[in-house]
């Protein structure tokens, strides 16, 4: 049975200026008003409460939910996530690893409250990792389809990384942060195009070709790579072995997407010249987050700081209110591995639920950026 908000936890996510306290026992203080939006689209959708599923745009959804209460202390935050555990996890039905990302929220939310029947799933989640490396020792997208299973997607760095990277943080087990190092080395060694620097989104075993058209470069797909990369780069150690490694792919990453970032700090849905592009929410949002994530865990580039700022600018720009409520828009649907006609014909979406997750997570990083929070 769903556990209710209790009232007075629920108006502690409605106060038009809440009060932030950082998990690290920080003193509290007003947060800046560069989070408006993250904590307004926040409030109102827990508010509205729209029916979720076990998959992964809920995941990015409540990640990006729960690094805002890691920063608002929001006690409205935890007992959401924690309804949606007790509602959805016998869906977890590790056969890809968009069914497997919210395994993740299992993590946060017991490692703050410790409560819930699922906290001892951890070490069930685990095994996932060893059934989903198949082809040098990359993770496959799908495990559970036959003839599918031999696919690397690009998506899965972030889906599965984000468990490798919060796994690490809660167990203090270097072996998690080497085993998330070593994803990255390996979907690059994958998927990169060498002419580019650009990401592929997927290349299947099987047939040992790539799954999209050549030359075709999927925004999404190349910012999940980033924003993972960047997030786990802000907890890795300065002297972990796979750390200048690491460093240099963020670098080749920031090399090949800063120059085709719009004059209006947007990136388009595909990274190439064609007609009918467009620019793309999410993409954008996780770009930013990457870059920001970089640069705070002391890596330099040129140029990438104002694109960050760029990014957010157009993002705070496009979101807009109507009837008491807030919008955000032009969020892509899901997207498979394709042609450039395919990847343009996907529907874009106001109030995607990862849109709204990726623009939470790329407003905190870029506030931090600008020394607005700790």
């Amino acid at each position: 049975m769903r556990k209710s908000i209790p009232a007075a936890v629920l108006s502690l996510a409605l106060v038009p200026m809440m009060i932030g306290c950082g998990t690290g026992g920080g003193s509290r203080t007003s947060l800046p008003a560069s989070l408006d939006n993250a904590r307004t689209l926040t409030r109102e959708w827990i508010e509205r409460d729209p029916v979720m599923f076990w998959s992964w745009g809920e995941f990015v959804l409540l990640y990006g939910f729960w690094k805002l209460h890691e920063i608002t202390g929001d006690a409205a935050v935890p007992v959401y996530v924690s309804n949606f555990l007790d509602e959805n996890l016998y869906f977890y039905t590790p056969i890809a690893s968009d069914f497997f990302s919210p395994a993740t929220l299992v993590l946060l939310s017991c490692a703050e409250t410790g409560a819930g029947d699922y906290c001892g799933l951890p070490d069930e989640f685990d095994d996932y990792f060893a059934a989903v490396k198949r082809e040098e020792g990359a993770i496959v997208h799908l495990t559970g389809v036959p003839g599918q299973d031999r696919q690397v997607w690009v998506d899965s760095l972030f889906m599965d990384g984000a468990y490798l990277i919060e796994r690490g943080r809660e167990t203090g087990d270097p072996g998690w942060y080497a085993e998330a190092a070593s994803q990255f080395v390996r979907f690059d060694r994958i998927l990169s195009d060498p002419a580019t620097g650009l990401l592929n989104h997927g290349f299947d075993f099987a047939t040992g070709r790539m799954m999209n058209d050549p030359g075709v470069f999927w925004a999404r797909g190349n910012a999940w790579y980033l924003a993972s990369l960047g997030n786990l780069l802000t907890v890795l150690p300065p002297d972990h072995p796979d750390r200048a490694g690491l460093e240099a792919l963020w670098r080749k990453r920031v090399e090949s997407i800063l120059p085709r970032q719009n004059e209006d700090g947007s990136w388009n849905t595909l990274l190439l010249e064609i007609a009918g592009n467009y620019a793309e929410t999410s993409a954008t949002a996780l770009f930013a987050f990457g870059l920001a994530t970089g640069l705070e865990a002391g890596l330099t580039d040129a140029g990438a700081r104002e694109a960050v700022f760029q990014a957010l600018d157009y993002l705070n720009g496009i979101i807009y209110e109507s009837g008491g409520r807030h919008f955000l828009p032009d969020t892509s649907g899901g997207t498979s591995p394709g042609t450039a006609e395919y990847y343009l014909s996907i529907p874009r979406v106001i109030n995607q639920n990862y849109g709204i997750g990726a623009y939470i997570l790329a407003a905190i990083e870029t506030a931090r950026l600008r020394g607005e929070i700790e």
